[in-house]
């Protein structure tokens, strides 16, 4: 152990768990102001297959002939089912089925699939609260970071939606933070978690196997002598991936080349190469490089942008900013390829914006030490609440007034939404709020 670092996030304690439950109830309040965004309709499809199977897998357990549901046509016709519109594998919509199949006798069919991403919302804003809180040392800095997960427009509304892209932000966030556990505290159980979970990020999305070389470089960077842990870890993460997807038990070679080609084919795949506006022109597949940048600079809101550059003046003195930049640069980097999509803002991009809420939080950390040496030790707990109010409050009131239209949010950079429009630049493209309600106007 190093740096005076424990072995588990000091005391998960009240502050994180009040804020993994905020976070479940203000989505739980808000589900049904969110619709069928899209492509939902063709995950549920899938989940209730994989559902069908399930029960026949048990019930030829039961009668003695487990092999009958490992037949290669059968995991072909339910597993393998509409892959030019799913090109994901299959995990997400596993978990959307899982809870789904628990409570949909109770609630009504999208509100018990969508359970599933609402609990990963959840859980990722107590993780980036707990673990800026114990990177960063300081309860103010988890304070002001899990609050700002809360209050991040686009963050908040993927909370709602059984996509694909909420699941992979959690599993990659959740993988690389276990991953700075291990590396700073060498505890096995911490390079467990985070190869497993790298198997989860890329059992959800193709995007996921970009996590890989990041938790590779961190370990290996950072604990020269520990190389051997990255055997652990693809082995862990190995495992996760093959075991949520049954088209690998039984014809790994057709699994493989499925998740491979739809992984980077997607450039010559025209039932995938969605059009895109990006200042007022119509791209096919990919708008210019700079797309994911501006878009990335237009959603933050102004007071995350404030409170981000403190943080970023640290970067010398403070692992935690590197390791967030690394995660951030990785995706980027990505998306310079010719075979990377660039569409809808942000929603590519998800896994980026909780490395952007621990920044904001050191950040607010650095700024509260700032301004103590302007002022006595006394007023530091008014310094404190002045911060997180400055930090959090207009990203919030923000995200209230414009519900439930938060993927429609952009700055004052391009002059709102107003001005986004008129730019050329898509303001709403997923249909997440044709309800019950619309349908009937």
């Amino acid at each position: 152990m190093q740096g005076g670092y424990r072995d588990i996030p000091p005391k998960l304690g009240t502050m994180v768990l009040m804020l993994s439950f905020m976070a479940i109830a203000l989505v739980w309040i808000t589900l049904p102001d969110y619709g069928i965004a899209s492509d939902v309709a063709n995950y549920f499809g899938s989940s209730l297959r994989q559902i069908t199977w399930a029960r026949e897998f048990l019930d030829s357990l039961l009668l003695g002939r487990p092999t009958g549901a490992l037949d290669t046509n059968t995991v072909f016709e339910y597993w393998r089912w509409y892959l030019p519109r799913i090109p994901h594998p299959p995990l997400s919509r596993e978990l959307g089925g899982v809870t789904w199949w628990l409570s949909y006798r109770w609630l009504d069919t999208l509100t018990a699939y969508r359970l599933a991403v609402m609990l990963a919302y959840g859980a990722l804003v107590g993780w980036v609260a707990v673990f800026t809180f114990w990177s960063a040392r300081s309860r103010l800095a988890g304070l002001i970071a899990g609050l700002a997960a809360m209050s991040y427009p686009a963050l908040f509304a993927h909370g709602h939606l059984a996509h694909t892209d909420l699941f992979l932000a959690t599993f990659w966030f959740i993988a690389a933070a276990s991953m700075a556990v291990y590396v700073r505290t060498l505890r096995l159980g911490w390079l467990f978690a985070s190869g497993l979970l790298l198997g989860a990020a890329a059992a959800t999305k193709f995007t996921g196997v970009l996590l890989a070389p990041v938790l590779i470089f961190w370990l290996v960077i950072r604990r020269p002598g520990h190389a051997a842990g990255v055997v652990v870890l693809v082995a862990s993460a190995l495992v996760m991936f093959v075991a949520s997807n049954p088209v690998l038990w039984v014809a790994p070679t057709i699994g493989l080349n499925d998740y491979f080609g739809a992984g980077v084919g997607r450039a010559t795949d025209d039932m995938t190469r969605l059009r895109t506006e990006y200042f007022g022109r119509i791209h096919v597949f990919r708008p210019p490089w700079h797309y994911v940048w501006v878009w990335t600079a237009i959603v933050l809101p102004p007071s995350f942008l404030v409170g981000i550059a403190p943080a970023l003046a640290s970067l010398r003195r403070n692992w935690i900013v590197p390791f967030c930049l690394l995660n951030i640069g990785v995706l980027y980097a990505a998306f310079l390829l010719p075979s990377a999509p660039m569409h809808d803002g942000v929603r590519l991009l998800l896994p980026v914006l909780p490395f952007q809420c621990v920044l904001v939080g050191v950040g607010g950390l650095r700024l509260v030490a700032f301004l103590e040496t302007r002022f006595s030790e006394a007023a530091r707990p008014w310094l404190e609440a002045l911060v997180v109010i400055a930090a959090i409050a207009p990203a919030a009131a923000t995200s209230i007034s414009i519900h439930p239209y938060q993927l429609s949010y952009v700055n004052f950079l391009v002059g709102g939404v107003r001005g986004a429009e008129a730019r050329g630049l898509e303001v709403t493209n997923l249909r997440k709020c044709s309800t019950g309600r619309s349908f009937r106007i």
